[in-house]
C-alpha cells in the first residue's frame, strides 16, 4: 500500500501548528517531531540559546542528492493579538 505525500504533509502540519509553541519556550521537541518526518532528508542542526536563556534549534533540512524541494519555515508561533 503506497501512501499519499499530500495527506502526510497535511496531517504533519495539522499536528505542528496544535502544538502550542509560544517564542518564550523551547522549540526542541517540536522540532524532533519534525526530523523524524523528514525521513530521508539530511538534517544540519542549528542549535542555540536565545537571550532569554531558553533553547532552541533551528533546522536546515536538504537532500545530498541536490533534487527537489527542501522545507523550509519557523516553529514558533506569536501570541493572538486579537
Amino acid at each position: 500500500m503506497m501512501c499519499d505525500p499530500n495527506t502526510e504533509a497535511r496531517s504533519l502540519a495539522r499536528n505542528i501548528v496544535s502544538v502550542d509553541r509560544p517564542q518564550l519556550v523551547s522549540n526542541l521537541a517540536i522540532a524532533e517531531q519534525i526530523e523524524s518526518a523528514l525521513a530521508g532528508f539530511d538534517i544540519e542542526r542549528l542549535d542555540h540559546t536565545d537571550c532569554a536563556g531558553v533553547a532552541k534549534r533551528a533546522l536546515a533540512p536538504h537532500r545530498s542528492n541536490g533534487g527537489g524541494l527542501a522545507p523550509s519555515g519557523h516553529m514558533d508561533r506569536v501570541p493572538d493579538i486579537r
